[in-house]
Parts: C-alpha cells; structure tokens; sequence
C-alpha cells in the first residue's frame, strides 16, 4: 500500500479568551473536529482550568490536499 502526501494548510485560525488563566499550569485541551469534507477541515477546542471552568476557546479550518508530483 501506497502512503498518499498532503498538502497542509490553516486556512484560518481563532482563540477567545473567556477569563484569566495561567499558562503555567494545568490546562486540559479538548478538542473535536465535527466536520470534513472535499478537502477542507474544521476543529474546534475548548480549554479547561484545574477546577474544570472553561477559560478559552479555539477553532481552525484547515486545508487538505493530495501532492501531485
């Protein structure tokens, strides 16, 4: 079987802040990506405190395409 390169690419990306939090410590990422389709990508994350408050949130839409050699 034949490994297929891609292309990469972000074609847009965003964090909100919801409050303070400390880069320094404990931070739980989660992260899901509802959506795929005709090459293009989205994920969208939500960032959690120690204390499980949610302190930001993130969403990219990415790019991906088979290189053509």
């Amino acid at each position: 079987m034949m490994a297929v390169r891609l292309y990469v690419a972000s074609l847009n990306h965003v964090i909100w802040y919801h409050c303070a939090l400390r880069a320094d410590d404990w931070l739980l990422f989660d992260c899901v990506s509802p959506r795929g389709v005709l090459g293009r990508g989205l994920s969208v994350g939500r960032i959690y405190d120690p204390s499980g408050g949610l302190v930001a949130s993130a969403a990219q839409e990415c790019l991906l395409a088979p290189v053509v050699a």
